[in-house]
């Protein structure tokens, strides 16, 4: 393709998906995502993934004995077998890292009664790869490229190079026999070698004709490795299975920074952004995933028991697991450890409303007063005290609005004013009485409260509160939310707006009938509004509420709460959103919860009350963004030409060409040229902008 190469890094959006485990240990296990089942008699050696594909290598009881599996995973829950191609006539499992993809090509270890091979692939046509050559080696151990370069490790005979400069013809450049070599993996110029009782051996391969031995470190019988920028991770057998961590910026000494141990012998490592999941064979099989965003301080975060696995690949939150006769299996790592239940506290009678501040939550009874909750220790909430409004204040209470040492509690045509100076002894300071017979929603700004009753009421006095003024609200308030210069509230039938500017004469703005009664959660400038959909709406300008998102999640809910780029929504579950995307949430992953009467959330923690008065916490901290895909754009002539690299295939171009406009997706399927995505367009008349969202 020509191009003039002047490249521009446009405006980039995108929804953040992998999220990191929680770093708390937790006993749940995963439960299968979607399986692809093998026929009787075979089972799985080793796998690779590229993009939508997965490539298997199975064993069978009949001949021929190997054979490569194709298989679309485009669809986690439901991975479609594609073709089957027969291999070798041995049996000879491999355990991991047996093919390696370059292209159009897989390169796979395999071996016959006459030796052991690696066989080359064409897999242009996934439908019906084609075996374009077999290169014989005394053995074979793995396989693995850098460049247009594949490794093949030989156990005790080294690992030897080959050029891919012509990928049905691979041709050797070198070898380097002096080690072991029962793993390993290159980066920029290094080959990186489990070299089984030689520990970790770091190798120049720059000269692939004359590799030369730069540096390593002990680490016992090494045999698996795996690498994520300057951190390897090293899986060696002393007695019990040991996982190294090494920072290899000095490649000459490694600096041990942490290591995991186990009882049972290493059979595969895989890694992501921010874990690293390693098959132990026990009994049975088990899959541990560790948190190593810090690779300093692993931490625990799942364990998976199988009947057995041979292989296991971490892409993004998938953990697909080469299972033995049970085949090709998909789990989704965040759902088990996303959010974890950390405390309860069963409250009695009914339970109306629960708000947060601090250390403290309270819980509205519609009969029984304020529940004082000491949650500084998430795992055990206490309940050190009850407020009970006075006789003469009447019943029953809605949700508080703390403030300051004080709390704000909605009573019979009012509130009060209550003093929690000392949270184990409340204490009434005054109380206020409305001319409306309702128990009012209310906010508080600054030194003023607003009631759904119509009150506004200065509480620069707690002791005499003060009417200063009134609102003409909608009728049948539900939710009262402050931001700023602006009360954002919700009705039985949509929602609004209204300017406190001044306090003492305040103003209705936007409105927007959705013609239902709806939970609502600011992230300004964005309203998150939930009914049978989490749908959002931009408030930046106060006057007009405009839908951005519509939503896509079904079924009833009840209520939502944000808490920084998190939102918690409870259902029939509760669910964890991420919303740094703020017009796009993206749903991470959901734990079996009762239905909420009312959430709360502060923090990395969400606190449910269900209507049983079951009062639970729980946590759902989101990790660290991945590297964002760059979008460049490049001249061809009249044609303007988008591109982006294909391991991001799953993101989506969108395009507008006025902000304000909606965002539309382009349909165009884009091209593949090389190790990118390309759109290629006439150059537009005016402006045109361009973002990619996943």
């Amino acid at each position: 393709m020509k191009a003039d190469f002047q490249r521009t890094v446009f405006s980039l959006f995108l929804a953040i998906l992998f999220i990191t485990l929680e770093s708390v240990a937790f006993a749940q296990s995963l439960t299968p995502l979607g399986q692809w089942s093998l026929p009787y008699g075979e089972t799985v050696a080793t796998s690779a993934i590229n993009g939508p594909t997965a490539y298997v290598v199975t064993l069978s009881i009949w001949v021929p004995f190997s054979h490569l599996k194709v298989i679309n995973i485009a669809d986690p829950q439901n991975p479609v077998f594609t073709s089957d191609t027969p291999l070798a006539s041995s049996n000879v499992p491999f355990s991991g890292n047996g093919i390696a993809l370059f292209g159009e090509h897989a390169y796979i270890a395999c071996g016959d009664p006459g030796g052991f091979h690696v066989f080359v692939v064409n897999v242009a046509d996934q439908t019906a790869p084609v075996i374009v050559k077999k290169i014989d080696l005394a053995w074979v151990t793995t396989v693995t490229i850098e460049g247009n370069r594949l490794y093949v490790g030989k156990g005790s005979g080294g690992f030897e190079i080959f050029s891919l400069a012509d990928p049905d013809n691979p041709k050797s450049l070198g070898v380097f026999s002096t080690i072991a070599a029962n793993d390993l993996k290159v980066a920029d110029g290094l080959a990186y070698v489990a070299a089984g009782s030689g520990g970790l051996k770091i190798v120049d391969v720059t000269n692939p004709a004359a590799p030369w031995l730069v540096g390593g470190a002990a680490s016992g019988t090494a045999n698996r490795i795996a690498m994520r920028g300057s951190v390897a991770f090293v899986g060696s057998w002393d007695g019990q299975g040991i996982v190294r961590i090494f920072d290899i910026t000095n490649p000459v000494t490694p600096a041990l920074l942490s290591s995991i141990a186990n009882p049972f012998n290493i059979v595969a490592i895989s890694i992501n952004d921010s874990m690293t999941a390693v098959a132990y064979n026990s009994a049975g099989v088990t899959v541990a995933l560790y948190n190593t965003s810090n690779p300093q301080s692993p931490v625990m975060a799942g364990t998976l028991k199988l009947a057995a696995v041979t292989d296991v690949l971490l892409k993004g939150r998938y953990l697909y697991a080469a299972e033995g006769s049970a085949g090709f299996v998909v789990y989704d790592v965040l759902d088990p450890a996303r959010r974890i239940r950390l405390g309860s506290l069963q409250v009695h009678s009914i339970p109306v409303g629960v708000r947060v501040a601090g250390n403290f939550a309270f819980i509205s009874d519609l009969l029984n007063g304020i529940h004082i909750v000491d949650i500084s220790n998430p795992n055990s909430p206490t309940r050190v005290a009850d407020y009970i409004p006075p006789e003469d204040t009447g019943y029953p209470v809605g949700s508080v609005y703390p403030s300051g040492s004080n709390i704000m509690v909605p009573i019979w045509s009012g509130f009060d004013v209550v003093d929690l100076s000392v949270p184990t002894a409340p204490k009434v300071v005054s109380s206020f009485r409305g001319n409306v017979p309702v128990v009012p929603v209310i906010t508080v700004s600054g030194n003023y409260v607003f009631t759904s009753g119509g009150d506004i009421v200065d509480v620069t006095d707690k002791s005499h509160p003060n009417r200063v003024g009134s609102l003409s609200p909608p009728v049948g308030i539900t939710k009262f939310e402050t931001t700023g210069n602006y009360i954002y509230y919700t009705t039985t039938s949509g929602i609004g707006v209204i300017d406190i500017s001044n306090p003492l004469a305040p103003r209705l703005r936007g409105t927007l009938n959705l013609g239902y009664s709806a939970s609502t959660a600011l992230a300004w400038p964005n309203w998150y509004v939930r009914y049978n959909a989490l749908s959002v709406f931009e408030l930046s300008d106060p006057d007009n509420i405009r839908l951005v998102n519509p939503g896509t999640y079904d079924g009833l809910g009840s209520k939502v709460a944000v808490s920084g780029q998190k939102l918690f929504l409870s259902r029939l579950d509760l669910s964890l959103w991420d919303i740094r995307e703020l017009s796009a949430p993206l749903l991470v992953k959901f734990v079996s919860a009762p239905p909420a009467i009312d959430l709360a959330a502060q923090g990395d923690f969400a606190f449910n009350l269900g209507g049983q008065g079951q009062f639970q916490i729980f946590q759902g901290a989101l990790g660290p963004p991945p590297a964002r895909p760059t979008l460049q754009l490049m001249r061809d002539g009249a044609n303007l030409i988008l591109r982006w690299p294909k391991d991001y295939a799953d993101f989506k171009l969108h395009a507008l060409s006025n902000f304000g406009d909606a965002w539309e997706i382009v349909t165009t399927t884009p091209a593949q040229d090389g190790d990118f995505l390309n759109f290629t367009n006439t150059r537009p008349l005016g402006n045109r902008f361009y973002k990619l969202i996943k």
